[in-house]
C-alpha cells in the first residue's frame, strides 16, 4: 500500500513505503527493516544510512558507533561531555581537559592505576619549579621535602642531614672536607693525613707521625719500631738489639757486661782497681805483672825484653819487624833495606838467563825506583819494550834491529770490488784489475812522515779516472785541494803527510 500524505495519528503494519514526509504524530513499527531516504532502522538495533547501514548499533545500556562522532556545539553522553572547542569534561566539570595543538592541559588531578610513560620532559608546579628531563634528570628551583626516597645515586651541592644512617659511603673521596662527630668507630683503617689531637689537645700526632703529649702517658704494652725520649727511667724489662748512645753518648753503669760482638771504648779503659789501663791511643799499661798465655801483637816496644833472645826453635813474628833504626824492615810480603848492604857470604846464586826463561817470565831484573826509594823487579820483556826505540823491535824480551837500510815498504792490494770506495793505507797501494769506471780512494788520517803511494792499473782515462780524496773529516788537504786524480793508465802518485801545515803533499 502506498500513501503520499497522512494527517493525524497513523499506525501501520507490514511493508510500507513512504514517498513523502509524514506530518504529525505517527508511530511506525515493523518486524523487518524500516528505511526512509537516508535513514535505515534495522530490527537488530542497527541504525545507518544508505551509504553506511551499520553506522550505529544499539544494545542494552550501550551505543556503539562504527564511524566518527562530530558535533557543531557539544557532544554529551552519560557522564562525558565533548565540546567543539577541544574541551573534555563531565557534567560536573565541563572543562576538565583542554586539547590544543601539541598540548594537553588538565585542570584537575591526574591519577592512574597502571604505568604512565612520559617520554619527554615533565614539569610540575605553577611556575614549573620541578622538572624531570627527557633523560630522567630531576631538577627544581624550590626546596623539596621527601618523606622517604630510595636513590641509586645522588649528587648534592650542599646538604644538611639531621638524622638517619649513611651506609657504605666514602665521605670526601673526590674533595675532602671537615667532619665533626661525637663517637668514631670502625672495622678498617683510620687514615688522617694531617695533625690528629686527642682529649683537650694534650695528645697530638703530627702529619709526619710524631707522637707528642703534654700529659703523662700510661701504656700497658707498646711495640714501637723507633722511640725518641728526652728523659727515660726504665726500672725493669729487657732492651734488645738497641745501640745506646749512637747519636750522643752518655754514662752507663752496669753490674756485669757480656757480649758476642765488638766492645769499643773511645776513651781510657781501666780494669780492676785501675791496675791495668788502656789509653785512648790504645797503649796498654799496668802497675801489676801481666801473665799472658798467648798474645798476638802487631808491635811491641819494651825497654828490656828478657835480655838476650836465644833458643833452639824458631822465632815467628807475624807483623812488620824493624831492625837497626829501620835500616832493615821485614814485612809480610817484602824486605826493605834503607841503608848500605854488606853481604859476607854467598848472598846471591848465579843463574843462567835463557831466552826460554825470559819468554816464559821466569827471569826478572832488579832496579831501584828513585821516586819511591825502593828496589823493585820487573820482567825482561817489559824492559825490552821500554828500551826499544826507532828501528829496534822487541819480541818476547828479545831486541832486534832493522838491517835492511830502510828500503822496504808495506804494499796493500786494492780489490776490484772496492774500487768505488777504499781507504788507503800507508805504503804502496796498487790496483791489479783494469778500471771500468771512475774509482774513489780516500787517504787515511795522517801523521807526520806518513807516505802513501797509489799505483793505478789499466783502463784509466780522463773519464775513467782514479779520484784520491783527502781525509776531509780531519781537515786535511792535498796541496791546498780536496782531491787529486790519476787520468793515465798505470799512472802513480806519491804523497807525504807534513806536520807543519797538517796536509798531504805530492812529491
Amino acid at each position: 500500500m502506498a500513501y503520499k500524505f497522512q494527517f493525524g495519528t497513523t499506525k501501520l503494519s507490514g511493508s510500507t513505503t513512504f514517498e513523502e514526509s509524514l506530518i504529525g504524530e505517527s508511530t511506525i513499527s515493523g518486524s523487518g527493516r524500516i528505511s526512509g531516504k537516508e535513514l535505515i532502522l534495522d530490527a537488530a538495533g542497527v541504525i545507518g544510512t544508505s551509504a553506511d547501514a551499520d553506522l550505529m548499533t544499539l544494545t542494552a545500556d550501550k551505543v556503539a558507533v562504527a564511524g566518527e562522532l562530530s558535533a557543531s556545539l557539544a557532544l554529551a553522553g552519560g557522564n562525558i561531555l565533548l565540546d567543539a572547542t577541544g574541551k573534555i569534561g563531565t557534567s560536573d566539570d565541563v572543562d576538565l581537559i583542554q586539547l590544543a595543538a601539541n598540548s594537553v592541559s588538565v585542570a584537575g588531578a591526574l591519577s592512574a592505576s597502571g604505568q604512565v610513560d612520559l617520554p619527554g620532559a615533565v614539569r610540575f608546579g605553577t611556575e614549573n619549579q620541578l622538572t624531570v628531563s627527557g633523560v630522567g634528570l630531576l631538577s627544581g628551583s624550590a626546596t623539596a621535602t621527601l618523606a622517604n626516597a630510595t636513590l641509586d645515586r645522588i649528587t648534592v651541592g650542599d646538604a644538611d642531614i639531621n638524622g638517619g644512617a649513611i651506609d657504605g659511603v666514602t665521605i670526601g673521596a673526590n674533595a675532602a672536607g671537615a667532619g665533626t662527630f661525637t663517637n668514631i668507630s670502625g672495622s678498617g683503617t683510620l687514615h688522617a693525613g694531617g695533625v690528629v689531637t686527642f682529649g683537650e689537645r694534650e695528645l697530638t700526632v703530627s702529619a709526619a707521625g710524631v707522637l707528642s703529649s703534654s700529659a703523662t702517658a700510661t701504656l700497658a704494652n707498646a711495640t714501637l719500631d723507633q722511640i725518641t725520649v728526652g728523659s727515660a727511667d726504665i726500672n725493669g724489662g729487657a732492651i734488645d738489639g738497641v745501640t745506646i748512645g749512637a747519636n750522643a753518648a752518655g754514662a752507663g753503669t752496669f753490674t756485669n757486661i757480656s757480649g758476642s760482638g765488638t766492645l769499643h771504648a773511645g776513651g781510657v779503659v781501666t780494669f780492676g782497681e785501675r791496675a791495668l789501663t788502656v789509653s785512648a791511643a790504645g797503649v796498654l799499661s799496668s802497675s801489676a805483672t801481666a801473665t799472658l798465655a798467648n798474645a798476638t801483637l802487631d808491635r811491641i816496644t819494651a825497654p828490656v825484653l828478657l835480655g838476650d833472645m836465644s833458643g833452639s826453635g824458631g822465632l815467628d813474628l807475624m807483623g812488620s819487624v824493624s831492625f837497626g833504626n829501620a835500616r832493615l824492615v821485614v814485612q809480610d810480603t817484602q824486605v826493605l833495606i834503607t841503608g848500605p848492604v854488606h853481604v859476607s857470604g854467598a848472598a846471591f846464586v848465579n843463574e843462567s838467563i835463557t831466552t826460554a826463561n825470559v819468554a816464559a817470565n821466569k827471569s826478572r831484573l832488579a832496579f831501584f825506583d828513585i821516586d819511591s826509594g825502593e828496589m823493585k823487579t820487573s820482567d825482561f820483556k817489559v824492559y825490552a819494550d821500554v828500551l826499544a826505540g826507532t828501528g829496534i823491535t822487541a819480541t818476547a824480551g828479545v831486541l832486534s834491529v832493522d838491517t835492511t837500510g830502510g828500503d822496504s815498504m808495506s804494499a796493500t792490494h786494492i780489490p776490484l770490488a772496492d774500487y768505488g770506495n777504499f781507504t788507503l793505507a800507508t805504503g804502496v797501494n796498487f790496483m791489479v784489475n783494469n778500471a771500468t769506471g771512475s774509482c774513489l780512494l780516500t787517504l787515511p788520517s795522517g801523521s807526520a812522515g806518513d807516505v802513501v803511494i797509489v799505483k793505478s792499473a789499466g783502463g784509466v782515462t780522463s773519464t775513467n779516472f782514479v779520484k784520491i780524496s783527502s781525509s776531509i773529516a780531519s781537515g786535511d788537504q792535498i796541496d791546498g785541494f780536496s782531491e787529486a786524480r790519476i787520468e793515465s793508465e798505470f799512472g802513480a802518485v806519491s804523497l807525504i803527510y807534513t806536520n807543519s801545515d797538517a796536509k798531504w803533499s805530492i812529491y
